[in-house]
């Protein structure tokens, strides 16, 4: 075998050389099994140092039998790179579902084909017909007739070829920075080789039939490892930049230094539409004046509201400016800030319409903020208060204790509350309950919530001389009158007994109402010091002291304790202090209104989980329902009313207590009122008499 060596044939040498040794530092710092993008490169390197080799051998050698033995490892490298190439590009581009299953298969066809014919030994019948050897300008050169299957292998190349050039181009339009440097690499090393072809084809450089395909390779890995090296091909995708991109949930739109929009990911153009890529910013947001401003005059952060499919959007608006590569670029940002500013508005306008006066401070008192109400409540102007000391407005006799109250939020992060004066602007001064609660942690600052409860304390001032009234001199002025009547008994004729007989009575009801007067206060303003109580024992008593009280009358009381407990467990109820006054006028209600001369009253204790009954029925006329409704309404009207103290107090121990009040009508006539309390446990009894 004659071998004719030529400069071609060094300069394939030298391709295969450089490509073989680019190919092993690939393989040893970036080549992974699990890297499609890795390995499809890999796989060019492979083709490229295959092909070149095979073909610097094929054109040394002199003879046709020669020639057609080594062309066959020629179209080995060819068809690895008909696969390789087409399959890094599409991953490279972020469509890595052709590295696997049906679609890797489609792109596999052609090449395994192409592949099956040459080793078939049937190339010289599909590829090449009629080959021969022609020595011109000193090359020995296989020329042939094109067969039918070269001609469509020739033809898929460039079609497949055409594919990758266009991913690439999209990739060069819709990115920046050095990915964008990678597609343009990428691109010329695939435009280079195919260049190559069309050249050694025409014959413009060299003779016709030498392929200068592998020669061009040479600068096709130069390129690669110019991308590579300088760009960070394997460690900088655009798949990357897409899975981040179009992933956030906030619209970013790029703009390029003539401020054209040159990108935009999917939430930006569901606001804007597709319309504004390519288009100047000034064209593209002419309706968002605001935007504008951002990118012009690089103001702060801007709002803007944006009309979409789903109604108004406002969005809040930031520019960055960067450089990637020294190209000045303009990212904004878009962020919908529609929930987060509906909420602001909302809590803006709680605060603002609250009778409550609301402030911030900070470590040393001084006034961050005050709410609008202020002027309504203390007649000053909010912005004339911020940067002063709160304590300025707080009597000096009381600053002391919203001091130390505040020094106990710092230490125990709690809320807490103080009562004090607050000076009016007109010189007066205003009671006011004051919240104090940290702003947040690490703020620095605390939430003041005033309240003025002037009118609160002026009205409790008033009921506490009322109730004093009720309490000592009705009470004092009924026993006088009680005495003065039983004085009289001895000096009056049988006419004027019934007389005295009435004065008694309403004077001992007087009486009676102060003393209810004095349990309604109890209940309603003293400490909510609640106890366990035995209430079967608690219903025996009541009913004792009924039937003490209308000894001179026929009372029938039938008691029934039907609690399904242990012997040595008791029917334990958790009660308000004054439980026995509730249960009283509850039965001494049935007996005072009942229409018949012999009441019958029947009271049962019962026990659920979680409640302790007290089920008092008679039969009497019954509660009027307007009575009732008046009670469970928890307030009166002019035009409705309960008909005296008793029921409101019984309503009100039970509420209290934690219970629940109820009527019903009793069969065949009379009331039923059932008095829910809690349940307590054993323990908890014990626990309280420790």
């Amino acid at each position: 075998m004659e071998w004719h060596v030529s400069l071609w044939t060094a300069l394939l040498g030298v391709t295969a050389l450089v490509s073989f040794g680019f190919a092993v530092y690939v393989f040893r710092n970036y080549y992974r099994r699990d890297d499609a993008v890795a390995v499809a490169f890999f796989g060019i390197a492979t083709a490229t140092v295959w092909w070149s080799l095979a073909y610097a051998l094929q054109v040394s050698v002199t003879t046709v039998s020669a020639k057609l033995v080594l062309n066959r490892f020629v179209w080995v490298g060819v068809a690895l790179m008909m696969l390789s190439w087409p399959l890094f590009i599409l991953v490279y581009t972020g469509h890595d579902r052709w590295a696997r299953g049906r679609r890797f298969a489609m792109l596999a066809a052609i090449p395994t084909a192409t592949l099956l014919v040459v080793l078939s030994g049937r190339a010289d019948q599909f590829l090449y017909l009629e080959p021969t050897v022609e020595f011109v300008d000193g090359l020995y050169l296989l020329t042939f007739t094109p067969g039918a299957f070269f001609l469509f292998v020739q033809a898929y190349s460039y079609a497949i070829n055409i594919v990758t050039y266009v991913l690439l181009w999209r990739t060069i339009r819709r990115q920046a920075g050095p990915v964008r440097r990678q597609a343009i690499l990428l691109l010329l090393a695939g435009i280079v080789p195919a260049v190559a072809t069309i050249v050694g084809m025409a014959g413009w450089i060299t003779p016709l039939f030498f392929d200068l395909t592998p020669v061009a390779f040479l600068f096709t890995t130069l390129l690669v490892a110019w991308a590579l090296f300088s760009h960070r091909l394997f460690e900088i995708s655009p798949v990357a930049r897409d899975v981040v991109f179009e992933n956030l949930a906030e619209g970013v739109v790029v703009l390029s230094d003539e401020n054209t929009v040159i990108d935009a990911n999917d939430p930006a153009r569901s606001l804007f539409g597709d319309r504004i890529l390519g288009t100047t910013f000034v064209d593209a947001f002419e309706a968002y004046p605001e935007v504008a401003s951002v990118v012009e005059n690089e103001s702060e952060d801007a709002r803007v509201t944006v009309e979409t499919s789903e109604g108004a959007k406002r969005l809040e608006v930031s520019a960055l400016g960067v450089a990637p590569g020294g190209t000045v670029a303009t990212v904004l940002l878009f962020e919908d800030v529609t929930d987060e500013e509906t909420l602001e508005r909302r809590y803006q306008s709680m605060i603002e319409k609250s009778p409550n006066v609301v402030a911030t401070v900070d470590e040393s008192w001084t006034l961050r903020y005050a709410s609008p109400s202020i002027t309504r409540v203390l007649g000053y102007e909010p912005a004339r208060l911020v940067g002063r000391s709160l304590l300025e407005y707080v009597h000096p006799d009381d600053r002391e204790d919203v001091r130390e109250l505040r020094s106990q939020v710092r230490e125990q992060s709690r809320t807490g509350s103080v009562q004090h004066r607050v000076r009016h602007v007109d010189g007066t001064w205003s009671l006011f309950r004051t919240m104090i609660e940290p702003l947040f942690d690490g703020a620095g600052e605390f939430v003041v919530t005033g309240t003025d409860v002037t009118g609160e304390r002026i009205y409790e001032q008033r009921l506490q001389v009322l109730n004093r009234v009720l309490r000592h001199d009705v009470k004092n002025n009924v026993n006088v009158i009680t005495g003065y009547a039983g004085l009289l008994e001895d000096h009056v004729d049988a006419d004027g007994e019934s007389y005295l007989e009435t004065i008694e009575e309403k004077a001992t009801a007087l009486a009676e109402l102060s003393e209810l007067a004095r349990d309604v206060d109890m209940v309603l303003h003293g400490e909510a010091d609640h106890r366990t109580v035995d209430m079967a024992a608690a219903v025996d008593a009541a009913t004792e002291r009924l039937q003490r009280r209308y000894d001179d009358a026929a009372v029938t009381v039938d008691v029934d304790i039907d609690v399904d407990v242990d012997d040595n467990e008791k029917a334990l109820a958790l009660v308000n202090p004054l439980y026995s006054s509730a249960i009283d006028n509850v039965l001494k209600n049935a007996v005072e209104h009942s229409d018949r001369s012999t009441p019958s009253i029947e009271v049962t204790v019962d026990q659920t989980e979680t409640t302790v009954d007290v089920i008092i029925a008679d039969d009497g006329p019954g509660i009027p329902a307007v009575e009732q409704e008046v009670l469970t309404a928890g307030r009166e009207t002019s035009l409705e009313h309960a008909s005296g103290l008793g029921l409101w107090l019984v309503n009100w121990v039970v509420a209290r207590s934690g219970g629940d009040v109820e009527f019903a009508e009793n069969e065949p006539r009379g009331s039923i009122v059932r008095l829910q309390f809690p349940r307590a446990t054993t323990a908890t009894a014990s626990a309280q008499a420790s």
